[in-house]
């Protein structure tokens, strides 16, 4: 196997068979169970690439919703201001914060909605790739 497909099959399974840690609520939850990795791993080997692309696409938009929908919960929870202060100092739609940050928003917040919202409230967002030990 191909050392992008392999390092891509480990994501997916990691992905979809992790159990969350600490559930809160809007957080993700597995999608399978461990015990289905081996359905998963024969389902895998026999995609084309390009299904393979479209699998990991889909993983990738989930994982970005998730991710933005618990940033900016943090950012709205820290913030110490309501929904409606923010909408009324910043401009940002009260009840489109609240639907994402709930991860009740088919798409999540755009990096850029992020980055502008974190500016508008004073957080630093840090995007950060470490080596594993």
């Amino acid at each position: 196997m191909p050392y992008a497909d392999a390092v891509a099959k480990t994501a997916a399974t990691t992905f979809y068979a992790e159990k969350d840690a600490a559930p809160e609520k809007g957080a993700a939850k597995a999608l399978m169970a461990p015990g289905d990795k081996t359905r998963f791993d024969a389902m895998f080997d026999t995609m084309s690439p390009d299904e393979r692309k479209a699998m990991f696409d889909g993983i990738g938009k989930d994982v970005a919703r998730v991710a933005g929908a618990q940033a900016l919960a943090s950012m709205l929870r820290d913030s110490g201001l309501s929904g409606r202060e923010i909408d009324a100092r910043f401009g940002y739609d009260h009840a489109a914060l609240s639907r994402t940050a709930n991860g009740k928003s088919v798409s999540g917040p755009t990096l850029w909605r992020l980055y502008a919202l974190a500016e508008a409230l004073g957080f630093d967002i840090e995007l950060k790739v470490t080596e594993r030990k």
